[in-house]
């Protein structure tokens, strides 16, 4: 069903939400949306829109524009949400674990370079490990890639262990 959406739709989806969890909390929106406008004597899509956060809001505005709903047409309104819950369930995803709490403008910066560097139909699911002390570790499409600094430690004192020992012994004798 989500291939009723137009590319420019496509992108203006990702690019807003950027990530899983924007992703899942756009989705209760939608949902939410949706079974209220059949409930009560509230006939505007536009009231019910203002019970929910504004940047999703616009976003929702936005792409029933270019989708030419008609937003007092309650099944293509019915139609654009599950549309874009099915092209949201069905994203690819990069877990990416960090080991810091990223602000908002890195996980904008992440996006971004994800998008540029690897394809631009995909969210990111942004986890949080202090064990990882540094640097990152992410999946994508199956493929594990651990580029910690905990790793790239532990790599190095194995590959190096017997020059490291050698050298330990000389200090300290």
């Amino acid at each position: 069903m989500n291939d009723s959406l137009t590319p420019q739709t496509r992108q203006i989806i990702f690019d807003s939400l950027r990530t899983k969890k924007n992703s899942y909390l756009f989705i209760e929106a939608l949902d939410y949306v949706s079974s209220n406008i059949y409930k009560g004597k509230v006939t505007s899509l536009e009231k019910h829109l203002e019970e929910i956060s504004e940047d999703f809001k616009s976003v929702i505005l936005e792409i029933a524009r270019l989708q030419s709903v008609d937003l007092g047409n309650k099944s293509e309104v019915q139609k654009l949400f599950a549309s874009l819950s099915d092209l949201l369930k069905s994203a690819n995803v990069t877990i990416i674990t960090l080991a810091f709490s990223p602000s908002e403008s890195f996980i904008n910066r992440l996006y971004v370079w994800f998008k540029t560097n690897l394809g631009g139909e995909q969210l990111l699911d942004v986890q949080v490990e202090p064990s990882v002390v540094g640097g990152l570790a992410l999946i994508k499409e199956g493929h594990y890639v651990n580029l910690t600094l905990d790793k790239l430690l532990t790599d190095y004192f194995e590959a190096n262990k017997n020059g490291l020992k050698d050298n330990i012994q000389r200090r300290v004798s």
